[in-house]
């Protein structure tokens, strides 16, 4: 098997010196610098993915929030009738 010589007719590559040809480099060198520009656009779209990005993350209900409710519960503060005005006012303001 080791006196094939070419597959189909097709005779293997010669190297010799004299078909060799060396290319020199040139001397002289190109600086060349790829640049990248963010539109303003590009950059507030990226701030709006990230902020929405952490408030998926956060939790969708606030214990602290929760907590101070039921002790003004607890304690009659949403009885007042200066707390109940305040109330309505910002239901009314939510509209």
């Amino acid at each position: 098997m080791s006196n094939i010589q070419g597959v189909g007719g097709v005779q293997p590559p010669e190297f010799s010196s004299s078909k060799i040809r060396r290319v020199q480099q040139s001397q002289e060198v190109n600086q060349i610098s790829d640049q990248v520009q963010i539109s303003p656009q590009s950059s507030k779209v990226a701030e709006i993915a990230r902020v929405s990005e952490l408030a998926k993350a956060s939790p969708d209900i606030r214990v602290d929030v929760v907590e101070q409710a039921r002790e003004k519960i607890a304690s009659g503060e949403y009885l007042r009738p200066e707390t109940t005005r305040q109330i309505a006012e910002r239901i009314l303001d939510s509209l």
